[in-house]
């Protein structure tokens, strides 16, 4: 149990990785992954009972929306995939702030809360991805997407990677993917990701970085 305290951000992030390695795939498996993530979130992050009180009223509905959008063979009717996203977008936000919270109150910077850090970053690129999947559901003409990738919109979960990669593109140098913004509003949007990701990195985990530095070179009493 000590162990698992002190890397549990290490944990967390890499079945964040996992989950996103296996998004392609699609079907039961990226599902199930999507679960297990959540699950993972819920025990590394929220250690509070309030904060598990929350998660559950958070996650618990995400992941029903989820599962009955499955189970009706990748055909999300829009109350349900709007729901699922909204859903998703708060539980995902809920853990980025309950994060960086807990990482702000330790006076010992430690490994394992840089890595932390950066799994905030992920999950805010998750959390994005989710908004611009809720636009494109209920705003079809919001995005430009290239031909090739079309054949990425009829399942659902390979819908969800598209738009992630979209996501990470916009926090990224990376190559947004044949997926570009068609109106103001998805404009804005990306650009105030890419304003977002670039201040939690430069300050953020650069400063945590900086610190444990520094703690490195002070020489223990």
């Amino acid at each position: 149990m000590n162990w698992l305290r002190r890397h549990k951000h290490s944990l967390l992030l890499t079945l964040l990785i996992v989950g996103m390695l296996v998004q392609p795939i699609a079907g039961l498996v990226v599902e199930l992954a999507g679960y297990v993530t959540m699950l993972a979130v819920f025990v590394v992050v929220f250690e509070r009972r309030w904060e598990q009180y929350v998660g559950l009223a958070l996650g618990v509905p995400a992941i029903a929306f989820s599962a009955a959008g499955y189970l009706s063979l990748g055909s999300y009717e829009l109350p349900i995939s709007v729901a699922s996203q909204v859903a998703m977008i708060v539980f995902l936000g809920f853990a980025i702030a309950r994060i960086l919270a807990d990482i702000l109150q330790d006076r010992a910077i430690r490994l394992d809360d840089v890595i932390g850090a950066f799994s905030g970053f992920v999950l805010i690129g998750l959390a994005w991805g989710r908004l611009y999947l809720l636009i494109d559901g209920v705003l079809p003409t919001s995005f430009h997407i290239e031909t090739e990738m079309t054949g990425n919109l009829h399942e659902v979960q390979l819908r969800r990677f598209l738009f992630n990669h979209f996501s990470f593109a916009m926090l990224t140098p990376m190559d947004p993917g044949g997926v570009t913004p068609a109106t103001p509003f998805v404009r804005t949007l990306t650009w105030a990701e890419a304003l977002l990701g670039q201040f939690y990195l430069a300050v953020f985990i650069g400063q945590l970085v900086g610190a444990r530095v520094e703690k490195s070179r002070v020489p223990d009493d």
